[in-house]
């Protein structure tokens, strides 16, 4: 058992590499050999939707670090993601790999059957003005096929203050293990007549975090109660804060589970469908496959018509602006 952990903040022995350095402490006593990755020492441009990685299955051409962690990040069986919070969401850097997701499209079915998973862990100074940080993070695990077993919410402005609060430490190191010990996803849960589901595995939680269950299921039959965290709900599957209403019904834009909305609040979770959410291996593939793929074509047909409706813009050079190159004088 490998994991990986990712840190996702350039501040050296601060709170996110501190709660990261914990949970791979708790998966190393779990019996997994331990790495750690800190994210803004790396080269990462951001991506230019040249879509060759998914259509032509070529390298990335940017040339920065990105081919390089993703391969570090697929030879792990576990990832433990850190990030900071500055507004509202993770660090930029979380976003910038995020976007480069589609170089591992052709891959997605492959590593969800390989019963990886993973923690996330979200870092921020004040209560309530962090709504996505758990919930990006958990998409970025989500994206990379290594499903949350959980995942830990912190509020500590200074460095090093998570050190001050109860619990919090062996909250992380809990987490840790699990991504080491949980049970993985059962591959036969992908197939059209899954199995039954064992014991889940729930992670420590308190005040200061708050965590999802994940165990081997069948996508058909999972459900799960949405978290409550000061009366709020969230999705359970993802962790999102956000639900889109509808006519007696939400949905989680994130994952795309849905709820029965009553005169009670809302009700358990589910996948939208008989092979899980928008993140679940087979509908991660279709979408990349059905539709992303799909898009040369419609585009290539219409391309003609597009060319000439371009032109008027391509008069409007005059307006770029740029700033000084760097060194010189502005004054």
């Amino acid at each position: 058992m490998k994991v990986l952990g990712l840190v996702g903040s350039a501040r050296r022995l601060g709170n996110t590499e501190i709660l990261v350095k914990e949970a791979l402490a708790g998966a190393q006593e779990a019996g997994a050999s331990v790495a750690m990755v800190r994210l803004t020492d790396l080269h990462i441009l951001p991506c230019d939707g040249c879509m060759s990685c998914v259509f032509s299955r070529r390298p990335c051409r940017l040339g920065d670090d990105v081919p390089w962690l993703f391969e570090r990040m697929l030879e792990a069986d576990g990832l433990v993601v850190g990030a900071p919070t500055y507004v509202l969401g993770p660090a930029g850097v979380i976003k910038m790999i995020l976007d480069r997701y589609l170089m591992l499209g052709h891959l997605v079915e492959e590593l969800g059957r390989r019963g990886r998973r993973g923690a996330a862990i979200s870092v921020s100074g004040l209560r309530g003005w962090n709504p996505f940080g758990a919930s990006l993070l958990n998409v970025f695990l989500l994206a990379m096929q290594a499903p949350p077993v959980g995942w830990l919410e912190a509020y500590a402005p200074g460095p090093g203050e998570v050190l001050l609060e109860e619990g919090l430490v062996e909250r992380a190191h809990a987490l840790g293990r699990l991504v080491a010990t949980g049970p993985p996803p059962d591959p036969s849960a992908l197939q059209p007549e899954g199995g039954a589901r064992p014991e889940q595995c729930t992670p420590g939680v308190g005040e200061e975090g708050r965590a999802a269950t994940v165990g081997r299921e069948n996508p058909r039959e999972r459900t799960r109660s949405p978290l409550t965290d000061e009366g709020v709900f969230a999705c359970p599957f993802c962790g999102s804060p956000v639900l889109r209403v509808g006519r007696g019904e939400v949905e989680c834009p994130v994952c795309s589970s849905r709820a029965l909305l009553g005169a009670e609040g809302v009700g358990e979770f589910r996948p939208p469908g008989p092979l899980g959410h928008r993140w679940d291996p087979v509908p991660a593939r279709e979408h990349i496959e059905g539709w992303v793929m799909g898009t040369r074509d419609r585009y290539l047909a219409c391309r003609d018509a597009i060319r000439p409706l371009r032109e008027r813009y391509r008069q409007l050079e005059g307006w770029w602006i740029s700033p000084p190159p760097t060194g010189s004088d502005s004054t």
